[in-house]
């Protein structure tokens, strides 16, 4: 289930100056798409941002969340969260892959990078 609360707060938390600002506007906006439980407009705007900004995991991390949580598609979450772990291995994302694997059985995965 996505933390609406969480998911509100770092959609508010977002500071759109300089040269980033495309991408972290469509980053905000799928938070709040993913908030409304628009689970396609959300993707859309999160592959938007990671396309604006495709040094930051942060919206890759969000889609995989949308994937999982929003869409129910676990195969395609964890893709996600792989290469979101490919851009910047983050503490966040190895939690959210290792909760994906072991929900699925997947427990000797579940620890691994």
């Amino acid at each position: 289930v996505l933390c609406l609360p969480a998911v509100a707060a770092a959609a508010a938390s977002l500071d759109v100056g300089g040269a980033a600002a495309p991408a972290q506007a469509r980053l905000r906006e799928g938070l709040e798409a993913a908030r409304a439980g628009d689970a396609t407009g959300a993707s859309r705007l999160l592959e938007e941002a990671s396309r604006l900004d495709p040094t930051s995991s942060l919206p890759v991390l969000k889609l995989a969340n949308v994937q999982y949580h929003l869409d129910g598609d676990a195969a395609a979450a964890e893709a996600t969260y792989e290469r979101a772990l490919r851009i910047e291995p983050s503490h966040d994302a190895h939690f959210f892959l290792g909760r994906l694997r072991a929900a699925a059985g997947r427990h000797a995965e579940a620890g691994a990078p």
